[in-house]
């Protein structure tokens, strides 16, 4: 998801702040870790989640 607004300062400069995020809705994928499969494996009956944290990344600029 990624928003952004301009703001015009005089005629020809304009301030623009822009911001991305990323897993906004932090929705969960589930998957087996690597070997989980197999009943032997130290790590098997545990899952894990990889789609990773929320990321926010913002940004300005001014043009002229």
């Amino acid at each position: 998801m990624s928003l952004s607004k301009v703001f015009p300062i005089t005629e020809r400069i304009r301030f623009s702040l822009q911001g991305e995020f990323l897993n906004a809705f932090n929705h969960p994928t589930f998957a087996w870790a690597g070997g989980a499969g197999s009943i032997q494996a130290f790590n098997f009956g545990t899952g894990y989640n990889n789609n990773g944290p929320r990321n926010i990344e913002l940004r300005a600029n001014v043009e002229f």
